[in-house]
Formats: structure tokens, C-alpha cells, sequence
């Protein structure tokens, strides 16, 4: 597999689960030989982590009590 090919999938479906199996074995047998590519992956699942652990900011109450009227 071409690393273009693969780091297009890792920013795409595969850090998601969203990747035929066969597909995501391919994946998983280039980062195996692929340093370029495994440093993309470990990136990208950094930057996942920082964003799943931001914390969203919550409206002021007169806005939704603006929403309610």
C-alpha cells in the first residue's frame, strides 16, 4: 500500500473503525514497515485525544432562557 493511500484512510475512516477489514489489515501491515506513516498515525490520535478531552463551553442561562421565550 502506498503511504498517500494510507495516511488519506488514517485521516479518514480508520481512526474511526470505519474501514473494511480487509482494508484496515493492509493498513495495519504498512504501519508496521512505515515510519513516516506510523509517526502520521501516532499525530493524528494525539490530536483526537486533545480534542475528545476538550471541554465545551456551556451558554450563559439567559440564553436559554432566550431559547425557551
Amino acid at each position: 500500500m502506498q503511504c498517500k493511500k494510507v495516511q488519506k484512510s488514517l485521516r479518514s475512516d480508520y481512526l474511526d473503525g470505519e474501514i473494511n477489514p480487509g482494508e484496515k489489515r493492509d493498513i495495519v501491515e504498512h504501519l508496521g514497515q512505515c515510519l513516516e506513516c506510523r509517526s502520521v498515525e501516532k499525530e493524528l490520535q494525539a490530536q483526537r485525544m486533545f480534542f475528545q478531552e476538550a471541554k465545551r463551553p456551556q451558554p450563559p442561562d439567559h440564553v436559554w432562557q432566550n431559547i425557551r421565550n
